[in-house]
């Protein structure tokens, strides 16, 4: 178990399995992991390298709570790349590539903005309403899709019964004071006891302590 600080998952997909790789020199083919690890980029360029990822998504409404409260709503007509609104009206390309946050995009300006009854709820810009869409949507597009078929689905819920089960018996096990110590390298340690104990005792539980300890005694390891 490796300890971040990082303040949630996101960021900790690809280096985590690329950790892996390293650390117990084998070459991971597949992985899955939570909502919280949906990062689109790093799922991708995984994806790239020949590995299976299943991560699923938060698939709710993300639109701005005034389109959903004034009814307004856009549609991606990919055959013709534009964005139909709930007017009817087209929102044709504007820009092919526009940098926001480190990513790229597609811009797309509706151009029969005005007259339009809703245009005080959908935009202050005179020019029209602007829609920014992922340049690498369609990708994304194909993997969220590829992530409601049964061989993702079963994967998403064979990791509950393995991953779920170690974590509720670790937080049992700490307490309502989760961790004593401080400082990355000092709750390295402490996850590394923690850790160390449950496998200790998920063993014993698989297997005798008199087998264990001859297989131990044929490994050639000293005990008392």
């Amino acid at each position: 178990m490796q300890v971040t600080d990082h303040p949630n998952d996101f960021e900790d997909l690809q280096p985590s399995i690329h950790a892996m790789q390293e650390d117990l020199q084998v070459e991971v083919s597949q992985a899955v992991a939570d909502t919280g690890y949906a990062n689109e980029e790093q799922i991708l360029a995984l994806e790239e390298e020949g590995k299976v990822i299943a991560v699923p998504f938060n698939e709710g409404d993300h639109s701005p709570k005034e389109d959903r409260e004034h009814g307004i709503f856009f549609t991606y007509d990919a055959d013709n790349d534009y964005y139909i609104c709930s007017q009817e009206k087209i929102l044709p390309i504007k820009d092919r590539q526009v940098r926001k946050h480190g990513k790229l995009y597609r811009k797309y300006q509706g151009r029969d903005c005005k007259g339009c009854p809703l245009i005080k709820f959908c935009t202050t810009s005179k020019k029209g309403r602007i829609i920014y869409r992922r340049a690498d949507a369609e990708p994304i597009r194909q993997y969220m899709k590829k992530c409601k078929g049964m061989k993702y689905k079963a994967l998403i819920r064979l990791r509950k019964t393995w991953v779920e089960h170690p974590f509720g018996t670790l937080k049992y096990w700490m307490g309502q004071i989760p961790l004593l110590l401080r400082g990355k390298e000092k709750v390295q340690a402490e996850i590394d006891l923690y850790a160390t104990c449950y496998n200790l005792r998920r063993v014993t539980n698989i297997q005798s302590i008199q087998v264990l300890l001859q297989q131990v005694h044929y490994w050639g390891i000293k005990y008392t």
